[in-house]
């Protein structure tokens, strides 16, 4: 299903996408929920696999049929699309643009209505940065990579309904039961915040690597993966109580200049998807701490599991 670890092997022949990124699959498009903002009614589900893909170099989102491998629908409108999450039914698209052409120094968050698949609300944010969701899909998370602070926006809604305050370059995972928050920032810090209170849980700790590229949670927010500039994968337990939690449990060098990016889990968080800006797409088995690598020969900026671990 994932494929067998602990082997070097070329993917299979395809078409690239120049700095892509996968965005979700294997959902029903169309099936909005009441509290969404849409710019219409409602509409039929595809019933298809639908994925969605960035291309930062044309301002473009391209919309797939997954079971057919064939574009739907391009979608325009956007500034240098980098980050896409998709709200829990699936009726809304959340499209990270670095910068409006009509305004180069703002940055923001744009929303497509799957439906219709236009842009129907553009959230202004206070700078770049990977935008995540809450294991839930109620939250996004909009960190700002440059500066500081942090915004929460309601995915039903659209609207920014929380600030945190936080260290720079920041990223950020939220633990299964949402009350705290994973962030890391420079040089080469992982903390934690309170996010009832927003007080950030004792003081950060560092760890050896050097400048965090990106993090994901697992599903069950068992783990949190780290990629960074050293061309290594670091997992740190995040389990409270746990007698390794706050602690790299295990590390995996995805090769020299690599330039481990983005990631996923598998939906039973046994396996992590790494994408290298270089190219090389890394597979890691948590359970048998093994290594699988494929070199698409084309920026493979991130990566993403459909919701039945099917599809990469």
């Amino acid at each position: 299903m994932i494929g067998n670890a602990g082997e070097n092997r070329q993917a299979p022949g395809h078409r690239a996408v120049t700095t892509a990124l996968f965005a979700a699959a294997s959902l029903f498009a169309g099936s909005g929920a009441q509290a969404s903002p849409r710019s219409g009614g409602e509409c039929a589900p595809l019933g298809k696999n639908i994925g969605y893909t960035a291309s930062f170099a044309d301002d473009t989102v391209v919309k797939l049929d997954l079971d057919t491998n064939t574009v739907i629908e391009t979608i325009e409108g956007f500034s240098r699309p980098w980050g896409l999450e998709l709200t829990r039914d699936g009726s809304l698209l959340y499209v990270n643009s670095v910068a409006q052409a009509s305004k180069p120094s703002q940055y923001e968050v744009d929303v497509v209505d799957t439906c219709t698949d236009k842009i129907i609300k553009r959230i202004p944010t206070i700078g770049p940065g990977y935008i995540q969701v809450s294991p839930d899909r109620s939250r996004l998370f909009v960190p700002n990579l440059l500066w500081t602070g942090l915004q929460v926006v309601d995915t039903d809604t659209a609207e920014v309904i929380r600030r945190y305050t936080t260290l720079p370059f920041t990223q950020a995972g939220v633990s299964n039961d949402q009350k705290t928050m994973w962030l890391q920032s420079l040089p080469n810090f992982i903390y934690t915040i309170d996010m009832r209170t927003g007080r950030r849980n004792g003081p950060a700790f560092d760890r050896e690597g050097i400048l965090p590229l990106q993090m994901t949670m697992a599903p069950d927010g068992s783990v949190l993966a780290v990629a960074d500039f050293g061309d290594r994968v670091s997992i740190i337990d995040t389990k409270p109580g746990s007698p390794t939690y706050r602690t790299v449990t295990q590390v995996y060098r995805t090769g020299r200049q690599s330039q481990p990016g983005i990631s996923a889990f598998s939906p039973d968080g046994r396996y992590l998807w790494v994408g290298g800006y270089s190219g090389q797409v890394s597979v890691l088995d948590l359970k048998n701490r093994t290594m699988t690598c494929w070199n698409l020969q084309s920026n493979a900026f991130g990566t993403t599991v459909s919701e039945d671990g099917r599809r990469v």
